[in-house]
């Protein structure tokens, strides 16, 4: 999992402001595999989006959509809210083939709240269907 912005895995939003617009990142996801069986990648935040001091943004937030889903399927629909725990994310194909696809998320921060850096970490898996 890269960012397209250089930042490696981690999704940087820098100090985005409820003056701003939607702030946009994209994740390349890479995945290979030589066990010629379909595999599902599954994605999601480990916690809500918070400051050191405590404070959380609402889900809705943070939302995320696969623009291209390369040769295999994405399972979920454009601006969904980034689930925390694990949401299946990608199908592979029926012969588990190595593939590539991106991830956009859009990040709004609302007018009510606190200032700040927040953080969350996305974590990944693959199980074999």
């Amino acid at each position: 999992v890269v960012s397209a912005d250089g930042g490696g895995g981690d999704l940087r939003f820098g100090h985005p402001s409820y003056i701003e617009e939607t702030v946009e990142r994209t994740l390349t996801v890479q995945i290979c595999s030589n066990m010629g069986r379909p595999y599902q990648v599954l994605g999601g935040l480990n916690h809500t989006i918070v400051l050191p001091s405590g404070e959380t943004l609402p889900n809705t937030a943070l939302v995320w959509a696969i623009p291209n889903s390369g040769k295999g399927t994405g399972l979920f629909a454009a601006n969904t809210p980034v689930p925390i725990g694990y949401q299946p994310v990608y199908q592979s194909d029926a012969t588990g083939s190595p593939d590539m696809f991106l991830l956009t998320y859009h990040l709004t921060i609302p007018r009510d709240a606190k200032e700040g850096t927040y953080s969350g970490q996305l974590r990944f898996t693959i199980t074999i269907s």
